[in-house]
């Protein structure tokens, strides 16, 4: 998700791999998020390039009598706000939420539709004949710094965008 918002990707051996903030403003991100071309930048990414080359070696393979399957990555996020937080800062995005609440919406608003936007490529790219968006299955994903800001932060500016995420992506749980 953070290689796709344009954020430069630490990896590190043995641990999770990571991205460094966007050098932007604040106030230019959501402008940005919306410039992605998606498909490209899956196409052209560490995580496009690993599935395409994973998908090519496994094609007419076949164990214990099944055929060897890649299933497609990137059908659910870490959480709105967590990459936001990842590609803002945490300092700055937190301070957005108390002080600027319109623009860290702006920001959730931005980055809730480029998710909508990469799940929706995935399956597009990876699965061409499968169930469109909203399905009827569930939905899930973690959003663990949300334990940065407050219970009426939470409501007043994230909510909607977790909302809006939901909606997009099932009519079901």
């Amino acid at each position: 998700e953070n290689e796709l918002a344009g954020c430069t990707v630490v990896l590190q051996e043995n641990d999770y791999a990571w991205g460094r903030p966007l050098e932007l403003p604040l106030a230019d991100i959501p402008a940005h998020l919306r410039s992605i071309d998606v498909e490209r930048r899956i196409l052209a990414g560490r995580t496009g390039k690993l599935y395409t080359a994973l998908r090519d070696l496994a094609a007419g393979m076949v164990f214990r009598d099944r055929p060897v399957e890649i299933l497609p990555p990137g059908g659910s996020t870490h959480g709105i706000f967590t990459k936001a937080v990842e590609i803002c800062g945490a300092e700055r995005l937190c301070l957005a939420v108390a002080e600027e609440p319109d623009l860290a919406g702006e920001i959730l608003d931005a980055f809730a539709g480029l998710t909508v936007r990469r799940i929706e490529a995935w399956r597009r790219l990876a699965c061409p004949d499968s169930e469109r968006y909203p399905r009827s299955g569930g939905f899930h994903f973690g959003d663990d710094s949300l334990q940065l800001i407050s219970a009426a932060d939470y409501e007043r500016v994230v909510l909607p965008h977790h909302e809006r995420l939901y909606a997009a992506m099932t009519t079901g749980a």
